[in-house]
């Protein structure tokens, strides 16, 4: 056979000695390679190298291909597989029984869509549709996540839901775990146990807009709100049980003062996080200015230095470097997100929106033109080359087929590069 080097090899940091770290992001391998290889790779000829010892460890973790391989139309192959779940024993589904909240985020996607609470019809509806999921495709995991609006508002539904769930899981022998994205500002320690104990909650995510002044102009909360919200992340990031996780909204304002009082609630040594960067995207708001990707990716950085401080993070960026079937885990054909009428939707973000229901619960998946082109819309013709495909794939679904806008592939390859060094304490 004869071998060719791989087109997703990527070179990240160079030793003194000579030798060049390379990540590979359709396998995920990492390793030092000696000068040998990169004068093989350089030339893309592998015979000088067929005898070394190390030969067949470069084949084995995909630094170098058979010289018949498309790389990446067998890329492509592997992302069908994922999206028809033609290997997978796991199902997920992002819940929201409501579309209320307590709070008036000026950034939010929801804003102007109808509100409401999951009446009981519709849950028996929710549970029937899992249930049948679960046991005509043969899962054997079962993960949930509770959305909204603010999933505690609907808390008395959320619980009934999940006992049920849990029961069906235990009875059929399926592995069920849940998690909740949550402003934060309803919780206390009586629900934090009773959701942690009973109802199997893993993690949850809590998001922060900065200190009291910009937590109150984005937010339009109270400083009784906003207090409530950082004792809670408090108590959560002190709970061994649970995982928090901390999504820093952030735009060109309120920078400084989101990496502040970060720096003020992880000076507790018992606290543990998982921290990241979510940009704040303008649906018609006047009252902040978006960052550039550039400006945006530098402020990553910083908080990147923050949280390295926490196990969590490393394993989450070990994650992130992990080759995937899609670039949103809701593209796979029997996932989705449910809303409280018990329609269907591709991504959480057009929950309630009725133009990008791909079913409903009572029918089931309707396989129509929204969600095939969901599934099955063709990338850019730029990503054919792409070294960063495999962990991109092109960027969100919804940004490329709704709004028109395609991933920035300079920040990506920085990005996937910064991660590594990470990885290897670089």
């Amino acid at each position: 056979m004869k071998l060719k080097k791989s087109m997703y090899n990527i070179a990240v940091e160079t030793r003194e000695n000579g030798d060049v770290l390379y990540y590979n992001s359709a396998s995920g391998a990492m390793a030092w390679l000696n000068s040998d290889i990169q004068n093989a790779f350089l030339m893309d000829d592998m015979s000088g190298i067929e005898k070394e010892d190390y030969y067949s460890l470069l084949f084995q973790n995909g630094f170098v291909v058979d010289v018949a391989i498309d790389e990446y139309s067998r890329y492509l192959f592997k992302s069908r597989e994922f999206i028809m779940e033609l290997n997978s024993d796991f199902v997920s589904y992002t819940i929201a029984l409501t579309m209320e909240c307590n709070l008036r985020c000026v950034y939010c996607f929801e804003s102007g869509r109808n509100y409401g609470v999951a009446s009981n019809d519709t849950l028996d509806d929710i549970y029937d549709f899992i249930t049948s999921q679960v046991t005509i495709l043969k899962k054997r995991k079962l993960h949930i996540t509770w959305f909204g609006g603010e999933p505690l508002l609907s808390y008395d539904q959320m619980i009934k839901l999940s006992t049920r769930l849990i029961l069906f899981c235990k009875r059929n022998n399926v592995i069920y775990d849940a998690s909740m994205i949550t402003n934060g500002t309803l919780l206390d320690e009586e629900k934090l146990s009773e959701l942690i104990v009973a109802h199997k909650l893993e993690n949850i995510q809590i998001t922060l807009d900065g200190d009291f002044d910009f937590y109150r102009k984005y937010k339009n909360a109270s400083m009784n709100q906003f207090t409530r919200v950082i004792n809670n992340i408090r108590l959560i990031g002190k709970n061994k049980k649970v995982n928090l996780t901390l999504r820093l909204n952030t735009c060109k304002d309120n920078k400084e003062s989101l990496i502040h009082i970060v720096n003020e609630i992880i000076k507790d040594s018992e606290f543990h996080c998982y921290l990241y960067a979510g940009k704040m995207m303008n649906y018609g708001s006047d009252l902040f200015e978006e960052m550039e990707e550039k400006e945006f990716f530098e402020f990553e950085k910083k908080i990147d230095l923050i949280a390295s401080k926490f196990p969590e993070y490393k394993n989450i960026t070990k994650k992130r470097l992990k080759p995937k079937g899609a670039n949103c885990g809701a593209l796979s054909c029997n996932r989705c997100a449910i809303d409280a009428r018990g329609r269907l939707y591709r991504c959480e973000h057009h929950i309630n929106d009725c133009e990008f229901a791909v079913g409903d619960v009572k029918q089931g998946f309707y396989r129509n033109e929204i969600d095939s082109r969901f599934l099955f819309s063709d990338y850019p013709s730029k990503c054919r080359k792409c070294s960063v495909f495999p962990v991109c794939m092109g960027g969100c679904t919804s940004d490329r087929i709704i709004y028109g806008k395609e991933v920035d592939c300079k920040i990506m390859y920085n990005m996937v590069i910064n991660n590594v060094k990470i990885i290897n304490n670089i």
